[in-house]
């Protein structure tokens, strides 16, 4: 099933191809200081850190009408609020699962290379 949703795409660009481009870019060179964000505040039992960061991948996807990874972001940042470790841990490594689905998306989409470097 895809993650995103091309019509919500579409109306968030106007239909501008080019602007989806450019949502792309910015997101895929964002993504890796959000990552670690996220797990050095899972290894280090910075759950505030891991609510900021799943607070903006969630803002992040929703340019993308990826529900189910907004969904999933959200509930990473209720978790980190909770401060429940564990949970913490197997949310953030499914959320980026898709994280990763979504990337190939969007290089089909857009067309572009989107190299991310995750670790």
């Amino acid at each position: 099933m895809p993650i995103i949703d091309p019509i919500k795409l579409k109306n968030m660009t106007a239909g501008d191809d080019d602007l989806a481009a450019d949502l792309a870019i910015m997101f895929v060179r964002k993504l890796p200081e959000l990552r670690a964000q996220m797990r050095i505040g899972i290894e280090t039992g910075d759950a505030v850190a891991v609510a900021s960061g799943a607070h903006q991948l969630k803002s992040r996807v929703s340019y993308f009408g990826a529900t189910s990874l907004h969904e999933q972001s959200s509930e990473l940042e209720t978790a980190a609020h909770n401060n429940d470790l564990e949970k913490m841990t197997m949310l953030h490594d499914n959320l980026f699962t898709g994280v990763n689905q979504l990337i190939q998306e969007l290089r089909e989409l857009t067309k572009l290379s989107l190299e991310l470097n995750t670790e």
